[in-house]
């Protein structure tokens, strides 16, 4: 491995460290913004200091145990207009807690209502619309012992729903949700 000194320098995270096996490769730099950390996002300040992409949370669902509750991230569209004017590629993001296919279609669904009352359509991405499946709220968490058969079947009926509206699907995290 490698130390690679970050382009975005003046944040708490200056260094990090890649596979030597991607040396001589192009690395990208890019962000995960939802509003939770993106309340007064500077875009042309982030494009200048290295950020190549970004993949912003359009919808979410709430991991709490019940009934699916899908909402919309309030800082999305904000987002999405000052990262694509600073030229910036954007890819948006569910987070997802889809139990089974059926609540995943509806997630789908509902962000991608939200994407057309937007009017951003699938050529206005330069990045998939993701699915951000991960566990969530620990033994409270929505996710808590799905098996790998639901969790599959959810994954593949949102990719095939985002595929069906002409947007290019994706799944998105980390490696012990994909393991476990």
């Amino acid at each position: 491995t490698r130390n690679t000194k970050r382009v975005f320098s003046n944040t708490d995270y200056s260094s990090y460290t890649h596979n030597s096996k991607y040396d001589g490769r192009v690395i990208v730099n890019g962000v995960d913004v939802s509003d939770w950390q993106s309340e007064n996002c500077n875009w042309t300040k982030a494009k200048a200091s290295g950020v190549d992409y970004a993949i912003m949370r359009v919808t979410w669902s709430g991991y709490g145990i019940g009934k699916l509750k899908t909402r919309t991230d309030n800082a999305f569209a904000s987002n999405f207009k000052n990262a694509k004017a600073a030229g910036v590629m954007c890819g948006v993001y569910v987070f997802s807690q889809a139990k089974n296919a059926t609540e995943a279609v509806k997630e789908a669904d509902y962000a991608v209502a939200r994407l057309k009352a937007l009017g951003i359509g699938p050529k206005d991405l330069q990045l998939p619309v993701y699915m951000d499946y991960e566990f969530s709220g620990g033994r409270l968490g929505r996710l808590h012992g799905i098996s790998r058969t639901a969790a599959t079947n959810a994954a593949v009926a949102f990719c095939n729903r985002i595929k069906a509206y002409g947007y290019t699907p994706g799944i998105y995290a980390n490696i012990s949700f994909f393991n476990n």
